[in-house]
């Protein structure tokens, strides 16, 4: 029966082995960068997020004034009445 040498196995140490994690690893971090620009930058992002919150509490402190000022001119109309 004739020997033959046994093929070299690549364990888990070599460069082939450890080549999907590093690029799964790497696409990861695109992923995460992609996502980190969004949010500081693209719609919706936390600037423009605070901007409206902003926008949207003057907008409800000018309908409390207007509401009031509604009420006033009711009471004169009912009083002219």
């Amino acid at each position: 029966m004739p020997t033959h040498p046994i093929a070299a196995v690549p364990n888990s140490d070599s460069e082939h082995a450890r080549l999907p994690g590093r690029a799964t690893i790497l696409a990861l971090l695109v992923a995460l960068l992609a996502l980190q620009v969004r949010l500081w930058t693209g719609e919706a992002s936390l600037a423009e997020v605070a901007t409206l919150e902003t926008r949207v509490a003057a907008q409800q402190a000018e309908n409390r004034r207007l509401a009031e000022q509604n009420a006033l001119l009711e009471t004169e109309v009912r009083a002219l009445k």
